[in-house]
């Protein structure tokens, strides 16, 4: 059956807070799940419970800290733990997912689905083409004054890329680079006030979307830096980008 939920994801990064919504008004049932199996990332679920949720300030939201399910924040470690704080967080109409200042958290690359991708400082090699994803995910607010860095220097200076090969052409190594933020198959997206460099390609991908407003959002990486998109648009329609600020070293839409 259809359901409503809404998911507060709240973290800090720089001193800065980053502050998600997501509101989802679809249930995708066990045959989707299958279908997607091979598309997400499997946790290793610790054997302990997971922890309950703390009270929040009025009626409206459980908090879920991430530490509480056994994430380390040492800017070292995978934190697969949030993971598992985002399941049992999605498990409620209502949830905060938070995510506390001062602890630089490190996650490989992963994909939810009705979930969402969560923020590293820095990406792994098993991250080949996308990072952040979010995935069927219907009226979602993606808001605040967090900075996301890419980290993709590595990435630009493959030998597959242009600038690398003799006269200006590639070299046929492998050249996949990651997309830092996509969204996919996603309508009644808002995206407000983010700030993001680096990318080891697009900064901003959003495929098979509907209704996407960006407001106030800074892009910034080296012109010289390869193929990095500022908003890659692929299938989607209904798009509207205000108040931006845009540079790198592809095109800026």
């Amino acid at each position: 059956m259809p359901f409503h939920q809404v998911l507060v994801l709240l973290f800090f990064i720089f001193s800065c807070l980053y502050f998600v919504t997501i509101q989802t008004r679809h249930h995708y049932g066990n045959s989707e799940h299958e279908r997607l199996h091979h598309l997400v990332s499997h946790v290793s679920v610790p054997p302990s419970p997971a922890p309950e949720a703390a009270a929040v300030a009025g009626p409206r939201y459980s908090v879920f800290n991430v530490l509480d399910f056994g994430a380390i924040g040492d800017g070292v470690a995978d934190d697969k733990a949030f993971k598992l704080a985002w399941d049992t967080a999605c498990e409620l109409e209502s949830a905060v997912l938070l995510v506390s200042d001062g602890y630089p958290f490190m996650l490989q690359s992963t994909i939810l689905q009705v979930l969402v991708r969560l923020l590293a400082l820095c990406f792994r090699n098993t991250s080949k083409r996308q990072w952040l994803v979010f995935y069927r995910v219907d009226g979602m607010l993606m808001q605040g004054g967090g900075l996301v860095d890419g980290k993709g220097q590595k990435w630009w200076n493959l030998p597959c890329k242009p600038h690398k090969g003799i006269n200006g052409t590639a070299m046929p190594d492998p050249c996949d680079s990651p997309v830092t933020i996509r969204f996919f198959m996603s309508p009644n997206l808002t995206v407000k006030g983010l700030k993001i460099k680096n990318s080891p390609q697009f900064h901003f991908r959003f495929d098979a979307c509907h209704g996407v407003r960006v407001d106030s959002l800074t892009i910034k990486t080296p012109a010289q830096s390869p193929n990095t998109n500022g908003i890659h648009i692929e299938n989607t329609n209904n798009v509207q980008i205000y108040n931006s600020f845009i540079s790198n070293g592809g095109f800026s839409l």
